[in-house]
């Protein structure tokens, strides 16, 4: 995605930060950006936090949010997680617009080349 020559980082916001006048100059500062990354954990953003993590299920309705939004021009949506790739994959199914980034970074969709060692892999697990 070609960077714009006034791109600018708008940073995150929380509803819980500041009044509803902040949240809607936020909102149309966000809506101008030229280029926009929507990045979010996969455990308490999409999926609910679960007693044990196999359980974890993402919510049909965020990840249809996150496909739109990947479908919209100039912008990219990433899902970043602790989980290893592997496991991301297989609990969001077809994830195509969607970047997967799975074991804290190291772990990237498409495949960057970059593979944990099985020493690795033992200390994730």
């Amino acid at each position: 995605m070609p960077h714009a020559p006034d791109q600018r980082a708008i940073g995150t916001h929380s509803a819980a930060e500041g009044s509803p006048v902040a949240m809607n100059e936020w909102l149309i500062a966000l809506a101008r950006t030229p280029v926009l990354l929507v990045a979010c954990d996969f455990d308490g953003t999409i999926a609910a936090i679960t007693g044990r993590p196999a359980d974890a299920v993402p919510e049909p309705d965020a990840v249809a949010a996150l496909h739109a939004l990947a479908a919209m021009p100039h912008t990219g949506v990433a899902i970043i997680s602790g989980r290893g790739l592997e496991d991301l994959r297989s609990r969001l199914g077809a994830a195509e617009g969607l970047r997967l980034i799975g074991s804290h970074g190291a772990e990237t969709e498409p495949d960057s080349g970059l593979k944990l060692t099985p020493e690795l892999l033992a200390l994730r697990d």
